[in-house]
């Protein structure tokens, strides 16, 4: 408990500007979430977990939709009935509660003096699915398996009940989802199947059988790909030693990515002094500086992914999704801000003073350079 405490008030005390900072802007500063926005179905994701070292996910990003495996229908059915066993029942209960409250904060929408109260105000309903409840809930998943190898304490009729019922939950949300189109038939099937064995042994205390049927998703898990060493990756590439080498000839200078969010990262992954990218606090001065009378400024006042297109209309900033936003800017104003060199993946056609310095043939880059 006291190095629990001491490493949150160590971490206190080196962030609390940089939070004061984060807690001042529109966002994620002024998001208030009063819980209910998350979908009964998509808590089970970890059902095709197994298959993301293999293949990408078709309806969303194979990070957003990995969490951690947990047994919580099995748990939830189970508990009541396994508690007896536990000595230290108060623990158990204080954590069987919390994963009930975390549970109801993702479906039911909460009195905002609850949320304020529980801090949960701060917490997304997705972070806290497959995050928090999800850590949680291998915890307690672990615990439920332990008191049932030692104890065995279900009868045939209790055991074959709970896995009708988990077969229902897994079977509805597999086929309900975006899941099942990622899986195809087959291996929806195979994924139910495999599962609710998992579930089965768990029930029957068979330990063995268990530790067989998990063996290919520890397996699995060990193929996450790639793995990499050193940064050769990215600055083997061309257009990295040519942008390294322009910083070589002319340190310091500011670099914009036109036209690419990814492009901007490359960038700063290089070491240089880029416009955009990701912006984790907002740079409120900077912004200013093409949007004099703060008319974007909520746009702009946020933690966000800044994507730059060089425009010929009026400058003018528009926002994508709550952590993504787009400066539109007219050609003339992107010598408000200090820029020296563009890095394009399309050719500019508007006429400025640039002139194209390199080309790189394998990806279609280009480098303008300002004058």
């Amino acid at each position: 408990m006291l190095f629990a405490l001491g490493s949150v008030l160590f971490y206190l005390y080196y962030a609390l500007d940089d939070l004061k900072l984060m807690l001042g802007t529109d966002y994620p500063g002024n998001r208030f979430v009063q819980g209910g926005g998350f979908s009964l179905l998509e808590l089970q994701n970890y059902l095709v977990n197994w298959l993301l070292p293999f293949k990408d996910v078709n309806f969303s990003n194979n990070s957003e939709v990995s969490s951690y495996y947990n047994f919580i229908p099995l748990l939830l059915l189970t508990f009541v009935a396994l508690i007896r066993y536990e000595k230290r029942k108060y623990t158990f209960y204080s954590l069987y509660l919390f994963m009930l409250f975390q549970l109801s904060w993702l479906f039911v929408k909460y009195p905002s003096f609850i949320a304020k109260i529980s801090l949960f105000s701060y917490v997304q309903e997705g972070r806290l699915a497959h995050i928090a409840l999800g850590f949680l809930s291998v915890l307690l998943s672990i615990w439920m398996i332990g008191i049932i190898i030692e104890h065995k304490p279900f009868s045939k009729f209790e055991k074959v009940c709970s896995c009708i019922v988990v077969a229902i939950i897994y079977a509805s949300s597999l086929i309900n989802t975006p899941m099942m189109s990622y899986l195809g038939i087959v291996l929806t099937i195979v994924t139910l199947i495999w599962f609710l064995t998992i579930n089965y042994f768990i029930c029957n205390g068979k330990f063995k059988l268990f530790a067989v049927v998990m063996l290919p998703i520890v397996i699995t898990g060990m193929l996450i790909n790639p793995i990499s060493r050193g940064t050769g990756a990215i600055k083997n590439l061309e257009i990295s030693k040519e942008i390294i080498n322009i910083e070589s000839r002319s340190p310091g200078q500011t670099w914009m990515a036109n036209n690419s969010i990814y492009n901007g990262q490359l960038l700063v992954s290089l070491g240089m002094k880029v416009l955009n990218g990701v912006h984790f606090t907002p740079d409120i001065s900077l912004w200013e500086k093409v949007d004099t009378q703060g008319k974007y400024r909520d746009i702009y006042n946020r933690y966000a992914h800044v994507m730059v297109n060089i425009v010929n209309e009026e400058t003018n900033f528009v926002l994508d999704n709550p952590d993504v936003f787009t400066l539109n800017i007219h050609y003339r104003d992107v010598s408000k801000l200090n820029v020296k060199y563009l890095l394009s993946n399309v050719e500019i056609p508007i006429e400025m003073n640039i002139e194209p310095i390199y080309k790189d043939l394998n990806s279609g880059l280009l480098i303008y350079q300002l004058y």
